[in-house]
């Protein structure tokens, strides 16, 4: 058998890792491990906040659909329950005046039109946090 150029010059081959090694690169491998843990973790985390604030502001926006098309001069308070949250909205008149009408005279224009035009402002409380909007309706007047 023939001898390496190594092996006559006395070194030996290494043909393995050393010790030093296999722990350096299983230390590099762990801290790999856990960062990537770590991130995945805070992912999550906010995947499930920004999941539950778009399932609030859907439920608002629907809200608010809601009360456009609804008479709310027969309503004070509402509570309820939409997408699995519980709200409760409390609706007021900020003003109430008939529409503005221009005559030939000054003392024929003014407020004196035919519709009755309310201003609501309703407050939404839902899910912990209070939101306030505006709702102008309008209904014939009773002369």
């Amino acid at each position: 058998m023939e001898k390496s150029v190594l092996e006559e010059s006395g070194m030996r081959l290494n043909n393995g890792f050393t010790l030093i090694e296999v722990l350096v690169s299983t230390l590099i491998l762990f801290i790999v491990i856990a960062t990537l843990s770590v991130a995945f973790k805070q992912y999550t985390a906010y995947r499930l906040k920004q999941q539950k604030y778009e399932m609030i502001y859907i439920s608002v926006l629907s809200l608010k659909d809601k009360f456009a098309n609804e008479d709310l001069s027969k309503i004070k308070n509402v509570n309820g329950e939409i997408n699995g949250l519980k709200y409760r909205a409390s609706i007021s008149i900020v003003q109430s005046k008939r529409n503005f009408v221009y005559g030939i005279t000054p003392k024929e224009s003014g407020n004196k039109g035919m519709f009755l035009v309310t201003l609501y402002k309703i407050v939404l409380k839902i899910a912990g946090r209070s939101y306030v909007f505006y709702q102008t309706q309008y209904r014939k007047y009773a002369f």
